[in-house]
């Protein structure tokens, strides 16, 4: 992956209180975008991404790049850098449109908790986010904050 999943994800649930982290395993920074499908043919679409990234940035492995991204006033966080397309090869990725699809699923999924209609609806759209769609996309890692 263009950035490890453990270093610019996962430290969300030691930090926001009622964070939710769903993760797509074999999933690509690439695949989330619609225009993915394109390179669904592709073993990992992010290897394009990373040889623009890299190439426009010029990069140094040495120098911090996050410092490109914003201030740490505007959000970004400093204390742990991550490592930009360092992973060569890229491992396979799986099929940007399958990414696509839980990616929506999960989306609507986690808004419908939170807007739907009625109790009934919410608790429905809750569940399904944190119990049973892990089980049913053996691809999706469900986590909650501990906080």
């Amino acid at each position: 992956p263009m950035v490890k999943d453990v270093i610019n994800a996962l430290p969300v649930l030691s930090r926001v209180k009622g964070a939710k982290l769903v993760t797509i395993m074999g999933g690509s920074h690439t695949g989330f975008s619609d225009s993915a499908k394109y390179l669904r043919w592709f073993e990992n679409p992010d290897s394009i991404g990373c040889a623009q990234v890299l190439k426009a940035l010029d990069i140094d492995e040495e120098e911090p790049w996050y410092t490109l991204l914003g201030s740490q006033e505007q959000g970004v966080i400093y204390e742990t850098p991550a490592p930009l397309c360092t992973m060569q090869p890229l491992p396979v990725a799986m099929n940007p449109l399958r990414q696509h699809m839980i990616t929506k699923v999960a989306i609507l999924s986690f808004f419908q908790s939170h807007f739907a209609d009625t109790a009934e609806e919410k608790k429905y759209y809750s569940e399904f986010l944190s119990k049973i769609m892990a089980k049913e996309l053996p691809e999706v890692i469900y986590q909650e904050s501990a906080m």
